[in-house]
């Protein structure tokens, strides 16, 4: 089982954890963590599901993503992740925290996504070769521009993931920010 804490309306933390499944089925509001991997030539690392997920197989998503435990605080929950996605430790001293969002998405009868996600970007230059798959979420990493990902997701794309709740966000940031 995998317990993760449970926020109340204004993103309080209670005094209470529930099952990883419990959440999704309750539509719980809990945390997450997205972090984005960006090299020097302003590319974007994506990651491919794996074609056996439930839920997006095969489609393009964020660098990493995953539920921040029980217990832990987001850099914790992206050191862990990233490990456990594309089996590589990362220097959080290239880590920068870029903003939270809340947002909610009913998928399906069973399964409600009512998150907090705090968004992060990896400024690093992650070797594709020395990653793995260890939790075999993922089946494919590729480097893509970060205007050609911008171009997608404003194409709706059906090869990207639809976040549509904080790509406006992140690609605002990036022209702002990072790329200038």
């Amino acid at each position: 089982m995998e317990y993760i804490d449970i926020y109340d309306k204004n993103a309080i933390k209670l005094d209470r954890k529930e099952d990883k499944e419990l959440v999704h089925k309750n539509g719980l509001l809990h945390k997450t963590i997205h972090l984005w991997i960006i090299n020097d030539k302003n590319e974007l690392l994506l990651q491919r599901r794996s074609y056996d997920n439930k839920r997006y197989p095969g489609k393009l998503e964020i660098s990493v993503a995953g539920h921040i435990r029980s217990g832990e605080n987001s850099v914790d929950a992206i050191q862990r992740e990233t490990f456990e996605e594309i089996g590589i430790k990362i220097n959080t001293y290239f880590l920068e925290y870029l903003f939270s969002y809340k947002h909610k998405r009913i998928m399906g009868d069973t399964y409600i996504n009512n998150e907090i996600s705090d968004v992060y970007l990896y400024r690093y230059n992650v070797n594709i070769d020395e990653c793995s798959f260890n939790d075999k979420a993922v089946c494919e990493l590729k480097y893509v521009d970060w205007k050609k990902v911008e171009q997608m997701w404003k194409n709706k794309d059906k090869e990207l993931i639809d976040h549509e709740e904080h790509y406006e966000i992140l690609f605002c940031m990036l022209r702002k920010y990072i790329i200038n």
